[in-house]
């Protein structure tokens, strides 16, 4: 039996169903093992067993790999940007003990995750700096210069507000404001580096940095500038860039880069984008079969749902 790991549950609920619908056609007796530090996660009673583990920064390997063979463990799927760097740094070690892990290489993630350095390191990224002088004009927005999403994030702030949020806080980069249409891509990029499929969608309504209601659409443009930033950035399995198209000019920016699956990917999922059973398939050594996008577009509306369990 080869089991799967999904680490940092957390109440990520519509991921843990999409991985079990993929498993299902690689090996349908396989069991998904949520793991999370906290012990009252929601994810737990979606999963067929939890493990509460500790934090990777007092994780050790040999203690990753000893709990994975005693659990049959053959896949582990990431899914906090806090946690990339560990899986990534040991991802080889892993893969020798036969446990395929869904991320890409330590250099890649670092250069995902570091605000800055994606701004020098890539073509068409929103202006990113590291001081609030550098900034030519204003409003701007002020963000966590390490991992992604909406931590520390502070928009549509005057020189003074900037200047006074930048001095109570380190690590944080200045960005122009931007007004106009926010865009996420989900892709799926394969071992040898090649772009399998992207699934563009509009952005339409975000709470805490991700998409409640977001709809797929085609955008010639977004899916040129995925696959030359893959290339680039030497990704692997399932990545989402955030993008948006000035009002103004119609210029698009890249945003950053988030090397995980996102809270919104399940709409991609839907569209034809088969990232987990793509990663099963590939970690198996089979042929991968081809992106069959959906010819309609899908929209997603996230929303609350109870589940009641006998006691």
């Amino acid at each position: 039996m080869r089991n799967i790991l999904i680490s940092s549950v957390s109440k990520k609920v519509p991921l843990i169903q999409a991985v079990r619908e993929a498993s299902k056609r690689i090996n349908p007796d396989c069991s998904i093992i949520g793991a999370d530090l906290d012990p009252n996660c929601i994810g737990q009673y979606f999963v067929d067993s939890f493990w509460q583990m500790p934090a990777t920064d007092k994780l050790k390997v040999e203690d990753l790999v000893r709990y994975c063979k005693k659990e049959n463990i053959r896949f582990i799927i990431p899914t906090r940007d806090g946690e990339l760097s560990f899986y990534a740094g040991h991802r080889d070690t892993l893969k020798e003990e036969g446990i395929d892990v869904m991320i890409s290489s330590k250099q890649s993630i670092d250069l995902a995750l570091d605000k800055f350095s994606f701004f020098q390191e890539l073509e068409g990224v929103i202006p990113t700096y590291l001081a609030c002088q550098e900034l030519k004009a204003f409003p701007c927005v002020v963000k966590a210069r390490y991992g992604a999403g909406s931590a520390a994030v502070r928009c549509n702030l005057n020189r003074e507000d900037a200047l006074a949020y930048g001095d109570r806080s380190r690590d944080l980069v200045f960005q122009p404001y931007i007004k106009g249409q926010e865009y996420s891509a989900d892709l799926y990029v394969t071992r040898e580096g090649a772009v399998h499929g992207v699934v563009c969608r509009e952005r339409n309504v975000i709470t805490h940095g991700e998409s409640q209601i977001s709809i797929t659409v085609r955008d010639e443009e977004i899916t040129s500038k995925c696959h030359s930033c893959a290339a680039k950035m030497n990704l692997y399995g399932h990545v989402m860039f955030q993008f948006i198209r000035e009002t103004s000019t119609g210029k698009l920016f890249v945003l950053e880069c988030n090397p995980r699956f996102g809270g919104a990917s399940t709409t991609s999922i839907k569209a034809g984008l088969d990232s987990f059973f793509w990663f099963f398939t590939e970690a198996e050594g089979r042929p991968l079969p081809r992106f069959d996008r959906l010819s309609h577009e899908v929209k997603l509306v996230r929303s609350a749902r109870d589940l009641f369990i006998d006691v």
